[in-house]
Parts: structure tokens; sequence; C-alpha cells
């Protein structure tokens, strides 16, 4: 990468490849303005009103997130590891909770 590429782009992970005026994460590819958009909104905090009292973030709202920063079709996840955090057998019905690693 030459020296107005690390300007411009700063640090990247091994995902991001660099190609003149655009950046690739895998197929997809990003001008320079959405580049610096999405690296924008990724250190951005999350506010109070998506974690709840357990360090918990709904999947529904994690999926709404990456789609408003990379677009419908601008990324990939998939869930690394699984535990099960609780279990609570009734006659009637059965409680299981799960956590996940989701990138």
């Amino acid at each position: 990468m030459s020296g107005t590429e690390e300007a411009i782009f700063g640090e990247r992970d091994s995902h991001t490849a660099v190609h003149g005026s655009s950046a690739c994460f895998g197929q997809c590819q990003y001008t320079v303005e959405e580049y610096q958009a999405i690296q924008k909104a990724l250190r951005q905090r999350l506010g109070p009103e998506y974690i709840s009292k357990v360090c918990y973030i709904e999947g529904y709202w994690v999926t709404n997130l990456a789609y408003d920063m990379f677009g419908y079709n601008g990324g990939a996840h998939s869930i690394t590891q699984q535990n099960v955090d609780f279990v609570e057998l009734n006659n009637d019905s059965n409680l299981i909770l799960y956590n996940c690693w989701l990138c």
C-alpha cells in the first residue's frame, strides 16, 4: 500500500484489500468515501438502547446495524461458538437459553 493509500485508509484488517482508489472486503468493492464511512460507523459505541443490563444485544439489532453500515448484501456472518446458558424443564414447556459468538 502506498503512503497516500495508508493515509486515506489507515490501519486495516487482513480481510480488506486496497486497489487504487477503492477497497475490497471479500467480493465487495468500496470507494474511499464508503470505506471511511464504514470505518467511522464501526468505531462508534452502541447506545444504551441496544444493550440490556446483562450486556446482551439481540440478533436482529446486530443484523440491522450491519445492514445500515454495509448494505443488504455487503457482508457475511457465521456463528463461531455456541453455549447453553440456562435450562429449565417443566411439564408443559422447556426453556433453553443459548449464547453465541457471531462474526
